[in-house]
């Protein structure tokens, strides 16, 4: 995701024996210092945090929720709540991890 010239976010999708796994990275308050050696999507520009274009800082709690709300409302999709244990417990939990 791109603010300008500048990149916040990353989406990504990995394919290994017919399973697919995705992702998203959301830079909301990181150190520009600890990705100097990398180069996002392999192009010359600098990764920086939500907080570096914002007025006002972002809580990561409120970053969490309004992303989980925005996206269940994409998907169309209803949020609820579950402890770790209960998602550990799920059906994928017999799936190995690598």
């Amino acid at each position: 995701m791109w603010v300008g010239d500048d990149k916040i976010a990353s989406v990504g999708i990995h394919v290994r024996n017919w399973v697919t796994r995705h992702g998203v990275a959301l830079n909301v308050a990181v150190q520009a210092e600890h990705f100097s050696m990398i180069r996002p999507c392999g192009l010359p520009v600098r990764a920086v945090s939500m907080n570096e274009r914002l007025a006002a800082p972002a809580a990561w709690d409120d970053v969490e929720r309004r992303l989980a709300s925005e996206t269940a409302d994409l998907l169309g999709r209803r949020l609820v709540e579950r402890s770790l244990r209960e998602v550990g417990e799920g059906p994928w939990a017999a799936y190995p991890r690598t």
